[in-house]
């Protein structure tokens, strides 16, 4: 998943990004991505890898993360994902603990659940 940049297009990615962008595959991008929000802004989350793909949601043994900043991990990632494969990776589907928004299903392009109790999750 490596990406290349022109000159023109000036690629000034965060620290945060950079990390998971320069990964040999999907699988080490989702965990140093995880891993690197863990480490420096506390945000926990956590995956779970199946046959069927990846589980990822937030630690719910602590303090509840706000919606705001679940919601924007998850953009986060997919974005991430379609940026860093070239292609259309949308989750298979999600849970999340917000009203409904049209745009944010839009954005994601799967089946969305929404007003869930527990902080989100999304399957990839």
């Amino acid at each position: 998943m490596h990406v290349s940049c022109s000159k023109s297009s000036r690629c000034n990615f965060p620290p945060s990004v950079l990390v998971s962008y320069h990964s040999p595959d999907v699988r080490t991008a989702l965990h140093r991505s995880v891993r690197y929000k863990a480490l420096c802004t506390g945000e926990v989350f956590h995956t779970d890898q199946s046959v069927d793909g990846w589980r990822i949601y937030p630690d719910q043994s602590g303090l509840t993360p706000p919606v705001s900043l679940v919601l924007a991990a998850f953009v986060m990632m997919v974005g991430l994902l379609r940026y860093g494969t070239q292609s259309p990776i949308s989750p298979q589907r999600l849970a999340l603990p917000c009203a409904e928004q049209p745009e944010l299903a839009a954005y994601f392009t799967c089946p969305v659940v929404w007003h869930v109790y527990r902080m989100g999750s999304g399957r990839f």
